[in-house]
């Protein structure tokens, strides 16, 4: 028996450009949506078109775009492992990299990952309006391994901490 670790998927993104901007095509382990899906502790799933106008449906698309709710302490900006770059999962319908939130920090939009289907074995496709270069699309897809990395380390990767107390402590 080999002690090898083997290896799942825990977000896919893929992005394609369109003449409209961008195609994007985004899967999850099933635990990435259970965890958004909690977090909305039973809150009415939002339309993110209510937020933001820069994301559409592509046509033909079979449902309908919705998105967990997400509580107040996950809203505003949170760190990766680099101090070059934050994200956010409370921009809903925005661009995927926002703009002058952080002092000329890039801000990386992971909102998608509140919408509901993601961890189903299709997961959900949808666009956003933009332009971007080649190069720009493979930076932002260097920000979005980054962002997305950091979403995992911070909220999904498992973690124990012991905490013991010695009776030498409490003497004072």
């Amino acid at each position: 028996m080999s002690d090898e670790k083997k290896s799942e998927t825990l977000i896919m993104t893929s992005l394609s450009r369109s003449k409209a901007g961008f195609n994007v095509l985004i899967k999850t382990h099933p635990t990435v949506e259970e965890f958004m899906k909690n977090l909305g502790i039973g809150a009415e799933e939002v339309s993110p078109f209510n937020y933001g106008r820069h994301w559409s449906l592509p046509k033909g698309a079979l449902r309908e775009l919705t998105a967990y709710w997400l509580p107040e302490e996950l809203n505003g900006i949170l760190p990766t492992d680099s101090t070059r770059l934050f994200y956010r999962l409370d921009r809903l319908g925005q661009p995927l990299m926002l703009e002058g939130e952080a002092r000329g920090i890039p801000i990386v939009n992971l909102s998608f990952l509140r919408l509901v289907g993601i961890g189903d074995g299709s997961g959900v496709t949808f666009n956003v309006s933009g332009v971007s270069s080649r190069d720009g699309i493979r930076e932002l897809a260097a920000q979005l391994k980054q962002a997305q990395r950091a979403f995992n380390l911070a909220y999904m990767k498992p973690i124990t901490i012991n905490i013991t107390m010695s009776s030498t402590e409490l003497a004072a």
